[in-house]
């Protein structure tokens, strides 16, 4: 299962590589949408992690981030 971490922050994307995961950095709504759809379509990521206010909320960023599992 591989984990892949997407933010909007350079130092997590990283804090990440350095613990293994692969990742990417993202600036806005859009390329995070895309990069999501990226790694739901290629099937090879187990869990994908989102940190930031890069998760898809259209309002105010959320506290925290979201974590999404494919079974």
């Amino acid at each position: 299962m591989k984990f892949f971490v997407l933010s909007d922050k350079p130092d997590v994307y990283l804090g990440m590589r350095l613990a293994g995961m692969d990742g990417a950095v993202v600036e806005n709504r859009t390329e995070a949408l895309d990069k999501i759809r990226e790694i739901v379509a290629a099937k090879e990521v187990g869990i994908l992690l989102i940190t930031g206010w890069t998760s898809v909320s259209r309002n105010s960023p959320p506290s925290g981030g979201i974590t999404a599992c494919r079974s």
